[in-house]
């Protein structure tokens, strides 16, 4: 997660939401963002500075960090770069809010954590520890997610079974190799 990046989104979303001209914001990691709204729409466009292409995985971080629940983005062209993603809302789906019902803690050798399930949509929440602090798993209904994302769906978050699996989600499949010929 980058504090910068999430800063300055925080900033552009109220007034994007306002609605008049784009927002644009240039970042110190070479990460252009403009935001604008069209049609009760939120709009990111997003590029690098130095003309490298966003990885599918960045330009899904952008768009959660901007409060989006499903981003999804296609290639675009603005007036600050011809290689930009317009980033947009996919999720169409309900949200909850949140009653928690349930409640476990539970406590392994290697590992511990707490268990939430929500009483109205019946949705799991998973935050797994490890012992020694080396990593910090947040799972929302089994997609794992950033920190800050588990945090702001805990609250209000889609119901189960309405996000849909992207192509980019999946781990890259690993070539087979060809056994030699003996």
């Amino acid at each position: 997660m980058s504090t910068l990046r999430t800063l300055a989104l925080d900033q552009m979303i109220p007034a994007a939401q306002e609605g008049g001209p784009a927002i644009v914001c240039r970042l110190e990691d070479s990460l252009g963002l403009k935001m604008v709204r069209r049609r009760e729409r939120l709009m990111l466009a997003a590029w690098r500075v130095d003309g490298r292409p966003i990885k599918a995985s960045d330009a899904e971080e952008i768009g959660e960090d901007a409060g989006f629940y499903d981003p999804r983005f296609k290639a675009w062209s603005c007036a600050e770069s011809e290689q930009a993603l317009l980033i947009t809302e996919g999720f169409t789906g309900e949200l909850c809010i949140h009653a928690w019902a349930v409640n476990m803690h539970f406590d392994a050798r290697l590992e511990f954590g707490n268990i939430y399930r929500c009483g109205a949509c019946g949705v799991t929440l998973t935050r797994t520890l490890a012992r020694r602090g080396k990593s910090d798993v947040c799972s929302y209904d089994n997609w794992d997610v950033r920190q800050h994302i588990f945090a702001r769906w805990a609250q209000r978050g889609p119901v189960p079974g309405s996000l849909v699996a992207q192509p980019y989600h999946e781990p890259a499949a690993k070539p087979k190799r060809a056994k030699a010929a003996r």
